[in-house]
């Protein structure tokens, strides 16, 4: 009984303590905030080996959606990359036709 509460506690602290590096380390640690994404997935491997729950489903999910994001970032990067002469051409004609300061009313309105 006593080994079992103790190997809890032990989990308990070290899932505590990757509780409190992904609160603080992002706004203290410059590479952390710039790699964020890499760290976050480190620190929830690190939570998931203490608390002993891997398996083959999450171990093929942790693979696929690092993936996909990866894809989505890509391809629509690609297509701003693409059409950024037309977006800025666009935005250039519409605040000539409605004057400087009803566009920025209208974008500033519009991005809320």
């Amino acid at each position: 009984m006593g080994q079992v509460v103790m190997s809890e506690i032990l989990v308990l602290g070290g899932l505590g303590l990757v509780m409190g590096l992904v609160l603080v380390l992002p706004f203290s640690v410059r590479w952390v905030e710039e790699e964020l994404e890499g760290f976050l997935l480190l620190m929830g491997c690190a939570a998931v080996t203490m608390s002993g729950l891997w398996s083959r489903s999450l171990a093929a999910e942790v693979l696929r959606q690092p993936a996909a994001i990866a894809a989505g970032v890509f391809v629509f990067g690609l297509a701003f990359e693409r059409g950024r002469g037309y977006l800025y051409a666009g935005v250039l004609r519409f605040s000539a036709a409605v004057g400087m300061r009803a566009f920025l009313f209208l974008l500033v309105v519009g991005l809320r």
